[in-house]
This record gives structure tokens, C-alpha cells and sequence, in this order.
């Protein structure tokens, strides 16, 4: 495997024209680094690094800027609220929950005006990177909402990040994950999401460890029902984007499977039939390898020797 990680400054002509249409190029050119994290898996496999591809792109638990949508208050009937407050989900933030803003604005002009970040108040300084246009205001209109506060957020697509999406290049068993980001670095982001979920797949391995053979089980992760004696239905309650690496290390494990039946459910939940003379051992198994492959990563010295 090789790691590294390094500061650029790159940033796209868009960012740069729409930072001169507000006249706030001066303050928009970056004053702290944007950081760049490689990392390739040579001898690997591409469910897990799709695996890795995921977890950052889509597994994301961040804060971002929210609001009441009775506290939205506004005489302009082209502001949409809902629309208004993606824009506000759109804005990097520092990773901190105790951030309360507010936002009033009246347009005196005949003209439109952009409404801006930096016209978000809040008693605490330096929680948010330049100026970033939310809308427009028409002439002779006002905006308001008192209170706009920090929540988590699920991202789909590392919303804070800039731009942020995680890419990989397949080459062989080779692949190369790179991804850029703004206010914190990659490395330790990374290391929150895959410690997160290696918590997560040692508390689905607990729980399968209590399974008795051929009885039912159920609790809060969970659904076990046996079939036959090696045939039985499993229902894991977890994130749908790591079923195709639960099946590749069965499969990696034991290749004369006899069959493996995959189900997404639309709570994204997994649910697995299988057929194997180990029943739910296989799965362990399979998880157990999982827990190691993301240890590897972490544990990788040049990984931890990243600042």
C-alpha cells in the first residue's frame, strides 16, 4: 500500500469567477491549505475498495447549518425555504455542534442583491471558510430567520468537503483512492469512518456469536431464522453499501458456496440467504476478514505517520 497526503491550492475557475461577481476574490483566495490524501491497495480487490469509495462518499455523518422552517421569514416570494436551506447544507463548516447563527437582511436597492455568508451572524468567530452566494434578494425585500443551528447530517455526496468526493483508479489489482478536502484532513476523517465502522462490524459479529444453531434470533441488528440445517435467512440491519464485500470474503473463504441469495431492502438493510455446512460461521468469518483489511489500513505505517 502506499499513503500520502499534501497540501494544494488548487481551485476551480467557477470558484474563482463566482468569488469575483461578489468582489471577494481578495478574501476568497485561501488562507488555509486544501489537503490531498492518495491512497493505493496494490494486491487488493475492488469490492474493497468500493467499500473505502463508499464510506466517504456516502457514509458521512457531518454538521452543517440548519433551521426551524417557521423561523424562515420572508416578503420575497422567489426565496423558496427548502431550497434555501440546502443552499445553507452547502456552506463548510467547522466540524463543532455548538454553533448558533442568524440572518436579516434588507434590500433598500432597486436592484438585486446576493446574500451571502458573511451575512450570517454568530458569537463565534472563524467557524466558516470566505463568502459563499445562498440566493438572491429582490429590491425592496427583507429576510430573516433568528435561529439557524448545527445538526447532523448523513451526506451523500461530503457536502463540507471542496470539492470532496473520493475517486479511484482501477489498475489490475491495483487501486488508487484520492480525495480533497477543506478545514480538516483527510487522514483523520478517514480514520473516524473506518474505527466507526469497525465498531459497527465487531457489534454485528457479537451479536451473530449468539446465535444458536438452527434457532431464531432477533435484536436491534439482526434477523436470524434457520431454514434447513445449513440453509438460513439473515437480515443484517446495517448499511446497504457493504453487502458486495460481505459476499466477496464468503466467497474469497469458501468458493463452493452453494448459494448466496442477496436482498437490499428499502430501509437499506441486508438480507442474505445462504447455504453452507458452517451456517452462520461463514458470515463471521467473512466479517472478521472485513475488520482486518480496514485495520490494515489505519494501522499502515506511513498512514500513521501522516500529521
Amino acid at each position: 500500500m502506499e499513503v500520502k497526503q499534501w497540501n494544494c491550492n488548487n481551485v476551480s475557475k467557477e470558484l474563482i469567477q463566482a468569488a469575483k461577481d461578489v468582489n471577494q476574490y481578495d478574501a476568497f483566495l485561501l488562507e488555509t491549505p486544501i489537503y490531498q490524501l492518495d491512497i493505493t491497495l496494490k494486491n487488493s480487490y475492488e469490492e474493497f475498495a468500493h467499500s473505502l469509495y463508499k464510506l466517504w462518499n456516502y457514509e458521512q455523518s457531518i454538521y452543517v447549518m440548519t433551521y426551524s422552517p417557521t423561523d424562515f421569514k420572508t416578503d420575497d416570494k422567489m426565496l423558496i425555504s427548502h431550497i434555501f436551506r440546502t443552499n445553507l447544507h452547502l456552506i463548510p463548516i467547522k466540524q463543532q455542534n455548538n454553533l448558533i447563527f442568524s440572518l436579516n437582511l434588507d434590500n433598500k436597492t432597486d436592484k438585486s442583491i446576493p446574500i451571502l455568508s458573511k451575512h450570517l451572524k454568530s458569537k463565534v468567530a472563524d467557524v466558516m471558510e470566505n463568502t459563499f452566494i445562498l440566493g438572491h434578494l429582490a429590491p425592496g425585500c427583507s429576510l430573516s430567520i433568528d435561529r439557524i443551528y448545527v445538526t447532523k447530517y448523513v451526506s451523500d455526496n461530503s457536502l463540507h468537503t471542496m470539492p470532496g468526493k473520493m475517486t479511484y483508479i482501477v489498475d489490475g489489482k491495483s487501486f488508487k483512492l484520492s480525495v480533497r478536502l477543506k478545514l480538516n484532513k483527510p487522514k483523520y476523517v478517514l480514520l473516524n469512518l473506518i474505527t466507526t465502522r469497525i465498531e459497527s462490524l465487531t457489534a454485528i459479529i457479537k451479536s451473530l456469536e449468539e446465535i444458536k444453531s438452527n434457532n431464531n434470533f432477533s435484536n436491534n441488528l439482526i434477523t436470524y431464522e434457520s431454514l434447513t440445517k445449513t440453509k438460513f435467512d439473515l437480515l443484517i440491519k446495517y448499511s446497504d453499501k457493504i453487502t458486495n464485500l460481505i459476499i466477496k470474503s464468503m466467497l474469497l473463504i469458501s468458493p463452493t458456496m452453494k448459494s448466496v441469495i442477496v436482498r437490499n431492502q428499502v430501509d437499506r438493510t441486508i438480507n442474505i440467504t445462504i447455504d453452507h455446512e458452517d451456517n452462520v460461521g461463514i458470515v463471521i468469518e467473512a466479517l472478521k476478514k472485513i475488520i482486518k483489511e480496514y485495520t490494515n489500513v489505519i494501522e499502515y505505517p506511513d498512514f500513521k505517520m501522516i500529521n
